[in-house]
């Protein structure tokens, strides 16, 4: 049976929507807050970690190569751990703007 990848492209845009609306409430001000919070002793690696893998592996097959694109190398410098301070904080700023892009498109 052929595959209809007009049928499927109609499918994948229709799942954008809640994708949007799952950035826009749960993830942005998740991100917004790991980069002002980072640095300080409480924080949570382990779940901006999770956050950053799960972008990096959702935003292209939903269509916002640049979310995960902005994640990759974020998720690659929270793995081996070498990126300082200031690296990470522009990262997620990155990011950050590919998910803003992402909602309001």
């Amino acid at each position: 049976m052929p595959i209809d990848y007009d049928l499927l492209a109609a499918k994948m845009s229709a799942l954008q929507g809640p994708y949007r609306d799952w950035l826009a409430r749960d993830v942005l001000h998740y991100l917004v807050d790991a980069q002002n919070r980072y640095h300080q002793p409480d924080f949570d690696h382990e779940r901006l970690f999770f956050h950053i893998h799960k972008l990096k592996g959702t935003g292209a097959t939903y269509g916002f190569d640049a979310i995960s694109l902005q994640a990759a190398p974020l998720h690659d410098a929270l793995s081996d751990g070498t990126a300082d301070l200031q690296t990470i904080h522009k990262m997620l700023g990155g990011l950050i703007t590919a998910c803003e892009h992402a909602i309001h498109s």
